[in-house]
């Protein structure tokens, strides 16, 4: 097996195990892998974005509404966390990771 230097760098790793918890949602895992990618490349483009994203999956509704009024209430909560990852996501994260 042949390892392509580009894809297949300690940094590259890293990222892409926080990007596979990003794709599972699962918050707890994206924020060590993020941590480890953090602490090791404090400069890396994704770190920040990233960041933004665990704050949104973290956001989480746990009841069931009861009625119309209480889902419009939850959209305008939820709505800046959406907005915030939209921006992170749109501003290099996906087009550079």
């Amino acid at each position: 097996m042949q390892l392509d230097f580009f894809n297949d760098s300690h940094q590259v790793v890293l990222r892409n195990a926080a990007i596979d918890a990003l794709l599972q949602a699962d918050a707890l895992a994206l924020a060590h892998a993020l941590q480890v990618l953090a602490a090791q490349y404090p400069d890396d483009f994704c770190v920040v974005p990233m960041q933004t994203l665990i704050e949104a999956l973290q956001v989480t509704r746990t009841q069931a509404f009861v009625d119309h009024a209480a889902l419009a209430h939850e959209r305008t909560f939820l709505q800046p966390w959406r907005v915030r990852a939209g921006i992170a996501t749109s501003r290099g994260f996906l087009s550079g990771c």
